[in-house]
Protein backbone atom coordinates (compact mmCIF):
# COMPACT_ATOMS: atom_id res chain seq x y z
CA UNK A 1 0.00 0.00 0.00
CA UNK A 2 1.07 3.44 -0.85
CA UNK A 3 1.75 6.51 1.36
CA UNK A 4 -1.48 8.41 -0.43
CA UNK A 5 -3.87 5.17 -0.14
CA UNK A 6 -2.57 4.65 3.56
CA UNK A 7 -3.60 8.68 4.57
CA UNK A 8 -6.54 8.86 1.73
CA UNK A 9 -9.11 10.57 3.55
CA UNK A 10 -8.20 11.25 7.12
CA UNK A 11 -8.28 14.67 6.60
CA UNK A 12 -11.00 14.60 4.60
CA UNK A 13 -10.66 16.40 1.32
CA UNK A 14 -7.46 17.74 2.38
CA UNK A 15 -4.34 16.46 1.07
CA UNK A 16 -1.78 14.62 3.65
CA UNK A 17 1.89 14.99 2.92
CA UNK A 18 4.82 13.64 4.46
CA UNK A 19 6.98 15.17 7.34
CA UNK A 20 10.16 15.20 6.03
CA UNK A 21 12.45 15.54 9.01
CA UNK A 22 15.99 15.59 6.86
CA UNK A 23 17.54 18.59 6.81
CA UNK A 24 18.55 20.49 3.44
CA UNK A 25 20.93 23.06 2.76
CA UNK A 26 22.59 24.83 5.39
CA UNK A 27 22.07 28.73 4.96
CA UNK A 28 25.68 30.54 4.10
CA UNK A 29 27.62 31.55 7.59
CA UNK A 30 24.83 29.17 9.90
CA UNK A 31 26.16 26.84 12.49
CA UNK A 32 24.20 24.19 14.34
CA UNK A 33 25.61 22.85 17.21
CA UNK A 34 24.95 20.12 19.85
CA UNK A 35 26.19 20.68 22.80
CA UNK A 36 28.89 18.31 24.01
CA UNK A 37 29.00 19.34 27.72
CA UNK A 38 25.80 18.10 28.81
CA UNK A 39 25.66 16.33 32.64
CA UNK A 40 21.98 14.86 33.22
CA UNK A 41 21.24 13.69 36.70
CA UNK A 42 17.62 13.01 37.68
CA UNK A 43 18.72 11.17 40.61
CA UNK A 44 19.87 14.37 42.48
CA UNK A 45 16.82 16.51 40.47
CA UNK A 46 18.21 18.26 37.84
CA UNK A 47 20.87 18.86 35.09
CA UNK A 48 23.64 20.77 34.24
CA UNK A 49 24.36 22.65 30.66
CA UNK A 50 27.62 24.17 29.12
CA UNK A 51 25.65 26.62 27.02
CA UNK A 52 29.29 28.44 25.84
CA UNK A 53 33.00 28.82 26.88
CA UNK A 54 33.67 32.80 26.13
CA UNK A 55 36.69 34.69 26.38
CA UNK A 56 36.98 38.68 27.25
CA UNK A 57 33.51 39.47 27.99
CA UNK A 58 32.52 41.64 30.49
CA UNK A 59 29.30 42.23 32.37
CA UNK A 60 28.23 45.48 31.74
CA UNK A 61 25.30 46.11 33.92
CA UNK A 62 26.90 43.75 37.10
CA UNK A 63 29.87 46.01 36.50
CA UNK A 64 28.17 49.25 37.00
CA UNK A 65 26.85 48.47 39.51
CA UNK A 66 30.43 47.40 41.27
CA UNK A 67 30.63 43.56 40.40
CA UNK A 68 33.06 42.91 38.04
CA UNK A 69 32.87 39.65 36.04
CA UNK A 70 34.18 38.43 32.93
CA UNK A 71 32.12 36.09 32.07
CA UNK A 72 34.29 32.98 30.72
CA UNK A 73 31.33 30.47 30.43
CA UNK A 74 27.17 30.45 30.16
CA UNK A 75 25.76 27.42 32.33
CA UNK A 76 22.21 26.07 32.53
CA UNK A 77 20.63 24.06 34.93
CA UNK A 78 17.14 23.01 35.51
CA UNK A 79 16.22 22.69 38.97
CA UNK A 80 13.61 19.83 39.86
CA UNK A 81 10.98 20.99 42.91
CA UNK A 82 11.79 19.98 46.32
CA UNK A 83 15.54 19.78 45.14
CA UNK A 84 18.76 22.01 46.03
CA UNK A 85 22.32 22.84 45.33
CA UNK A 86 23.52 22.93 49.20
CA UNK A 87 26.52 25.60 50.72
CA UNK A 88 29.41 25.28 48.46
CA UNK A 89 32.59 27.64 47.74
CA UNK A 90 34.68 28.59 44.80
CA UNK A 91 38.31 29.73 45.88
CA UNK A 92 38.49 32.01 42.86
CA UNK A 93 35.22 31.44 40.69
CA UNK A 94 32.25 34.80 40.60
CA UNK A 95 29.23 33.68 39.31
CA UNK A 96 26.01 35.52 38.21
CA UNK A 97 22.54 33.52 38.44
CA UNK A 98 19.32 34.29 36.84
CA UNK A 99 16.27 32.21 36.72
CA UNK A 100 14.60 32.78 33.24
CA UNK A 101 10.58 34.37 34.44
CA UNK A 102 8.02 32.21 33.96
CA UNK A 103 10.61 28.92 34.84
CA UNK A 104 10.01 28.49 38.15
CA UNK A 105 12.13 30.28 41.23
CA UNK A 106 15.03 29.28 43.52
CA UNK A 107 15.84 30.56 46.88
CA UNK A 108 19.58 31.17 47.15
CA UNK A 109 21.80 31.48 49.90
CA UNK A 110 25.12 33.74 50.17
CA UNK A 111 26.81 32.63 53.38
CA UNK A 112 30.37 35.24 54.30
CA UNK A 113 32.75 33.84 56.11
CA UNK A 114 35.71 35.37 54.72
CA UNK A 115 37.97 36.78 57.83
CA UNK A 116 38.98 39.70 56.26
CA UNK A 117 35.76 40.60 55.00
CA UNK A 118 33.75 43.75 56.32
CA UNK A 119 30.49 41.47 55.90
CA UNK A 120 32.22 38.28 57.81
CA UNK A 121 28.88 36.66 59.31
CA UNK A 122 25.90 37.37 57.30
CA UNK A 123 23.95 35.29 55.42
CA UNK A 124 22.14 36.58 52.34
CA UNK A 125 18.32 34.99 51.14
CA UNK A 126 17.17 36.02 47.92
CA UNK A 127 14.55 35.24 45.57
CA UNK A 128 15.22 34.77 41.81
CA UNK A 129 12.52 34.08 39.17
CA UNK A 130 10.26 36.43 40.77
CA UNK A 131 11.33 39.58 39.06
CA UNK A 132 14.35 40.23 36.66
CA UNK A 133 17.12 39.96 39.24
CA UNK A 134 20.59 38.56 38.37
CA UNK A 135 22.50 37.77 41.79
CA UNK A 136 26.71 38.32 41.40
CA UNK A 137 28.38 36.26 44.15
CA UNK A 138 31.84 36.61 44.53
CA UNK A 139 34.49 34.11 45.09
CA UNK A 140 35.25 32.60 48.29
CA UNK A 141 31.51 33.03 49.60
CA UNK A 142 29.70 29.78 50.53
CA UNK A 143 26.03 29.79 48.49
CA UNK A 144 23.07 27.14 47.53
CA UNK A 145 20.06 27.30 46.71
CA UNK A 146 16.96 25.50 47.02
CA UNK A 147 13.41 24.91 44.54
CA UNK A 148 10.62 25.31 46.74
CA UNK A 149 7.91 25.63 44.37
CA UNK A 150 5.80 22.64 42.38
CA UNK A 151 8.00 23.34 38.60
CA UNK A 152 11.04 23.18 37.31
CA UNK A 153 13.13 25.97 37.48
CA UNK A 154 15.83 26.95 34.94
CA UNK A 155 18.91 28.89 36.34
CA UNK A 156 21.15 30.29 33.70
CA UNK A 157 24.84 31.40 34.92
CA UNK A 158 27.91 33.31 34.02
CA UNK A 159 31.17 32.11 36.02
CA UNK A 160 34.50 33.72 35.44
CA UNK A 161 36.08 30.26 35.31
CA UNK A 162 35.62 27.43 32.85
CA UNK A 163 33.85 24.32 34.50
CA UNK A 164 36.67 21.96 35.27
CA UNK A 165 35.43 18.20 36.70
CA UNK A 166 39.14 16.90 37.34
CA UNK A 167 39.54 17.44 41.33
CA UNK A 168 43.32 17.21 40.44
CA UNK A 169 43.15 19.90 37.70
CA UNK A 170 44.67 23.60 39.02
CA UNK A 171 41.96 25.29 37.56
CA UNK A 172 39.69 23.08 39.79
CA UNK A 173 37.10 25.63 41.17
CA UNK A 174 34.26 23.22 42.47
CA UNK A 175 34.25 23.35 46.49
CA UNK A 176 31.80 21.09 48.23
CA UNK A 177 32.22 21.89 51.94
CA UNK A 178 29.49 22.11 54.88
CA UNK A 179 31.88 23.88 57.57
CA UNK A 180 31.17 22.92 60.79
CA UNK A 181 32.04 26.36 62.02
CA UNK A 182 28.86 27.83 60.51
CA UNK A 183 27.33 29.99 63.26
CA UNK A 184 24.69 28.39 64.45
CA UNK A 185 21.74 31.76 63.85
CA UNK A 186 23.12 31.10 60.54
CA UNK A 187 22.62 27.64 59.95
CA UNK A 188 19.18 27.68 61.67
CA UNK A 189 17.97 30.06 58.84
CA UNK A 190 18.62 27.50 56.14
CA UNK A 191 16.58 24.83 54.83
CA UNK A 192 16.91 21.30 57.12
CA UNK A 193 18.47 19.44 54.18
CA UNK A 194 21.04 22.34 53.59
CA UNK A 195 22.67 23.36 56.75
CA UNK A 196 26.04 21.35 57.92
Amino acid sequence: MTWSDRVRGLAGESEVTRQVYATGARVDGAAVVTLARVFPDPENGGSFREVARLSGCVHEELARAGFNLEVKQINLSVVQPGCAVGLHVHPEQREAWYVLPGFGRLTAFMVDLRAQSPTCGTMNKVVLGYRDTLLGIPQGVLHGYHNTTGQDAVLLYLTSHHFEADPESSSYQEGRLKPADLPPELAAQLPPHMRP
